[in-house]
């Protein structure tokens, strides 16, 4: 997240900061959120997943993440001020660099991200390559769910102001699996290299 980072700052300077929230531990643990017992956010016990909140522009044009509200969900509208441009940016970050295992957001959203995308990469002409047609690609697989659909229904309308980043194990890590697990067997894992 935070080499995604370094890269919208390169390319928007100090309105390319990134707002993260959600994190877990790096071996997973409960979250403890204002008002409930350590269980809600689950997927977020993991030590792989964050919120991060949209890319969009405030009444003086600047650029801001933050979570907030992008769509209305009665008229599957999206709120103009979503940039489409610095959403597309965050996203084919983590495509390009295969640094996540998924990225959920309404569908509604992601559709409009990857049609952006494919129209950039249309009025580029020639100088659109196979490579970039090929990590549009990728960031459609990262926004969908196995069955290659959007994200839709409540999962779909839970991340209509934030995206939900699942970072990829990394390769040779045997304390990372892809599939959630408990975090208890993180704790163990975690204690037996304290041994």
């Amino acid at each position: 997240i935070e080499d995604v980072g370094c890269v919208l700052t390169a390319k928007y300077g100090a309105q390319g900061k990134v707002a993260v929230g959600q994190t877990s531990y790096e071996y997973g643990g409960k979250l403890y959120l204002s008002g409930d017992n350590g269980n809600a956010h689950s997927s977020h016990q993991n030590g792989r997943d964050a919120d991060i909140g949209f890319f969009f522009r405030d009444q003086k044009g600047q650029l801001i993440s933050m979570q907030t509200v992008m769509i209305d969900t009665n008229t599957n509208i999206i709120d103009p001020r979503f940039d489409l441009e610095a959403n597309w940016f965050f996203v084919r970050e983590f495509a390009r660099h295969d640094l996540a295992e998924m990225i959920i957001i309404h569908g509604i959203l992601a559709e409009s991200i990857i049609n952006f995308a494919k129209e950039d990469c249309g009025k580029r002409g020639s100088s659109c390559t196979q490579d970039d047609k090929a990590l549009i690609t990728r960031a459609q697989k990262l926004m969908s769910n196995p069955k290659g659909e959007y994200f839709s229904g409540e999962l779909g309308y839970d991340h209509r102001h934030h995206f939900h980043i699942r970072i990829k194990c990394p390769v040779g890590d045997s304390l990372c699996e892809s599939k959630y697990q408990k975090c208890e067997n993180y704790i163990a894992i975690a204690n037996n290299d304290n041994n």
